[in-house]
């Protein structure tokens, strides 16, 4: 089994959430800025509200 580390920094202004791994078949590097898909709608949900 491989060990994979999701890594989470908080600043003031921004947060980071490093987590290794591919990107879903649906997303590109051609069009990563324009599709979006969660793996987990919940944890998506609760992000939104720091947009």
């Amino acid at each position: 089994m491989l060990l994979t580390i999701l890594m989470v920094m908080i600043f003031d202004d921004w947060i980071i959430v490093h987590s290794p791994g591919d990107l879903l078949s649906i997303v590109t590097v051609d069009n990563i800025c324009t599709t979006h898909y969660s793996r987990n709608p919940n944890i998506a949900r609760a992000l939104v509200q720091f947009d």
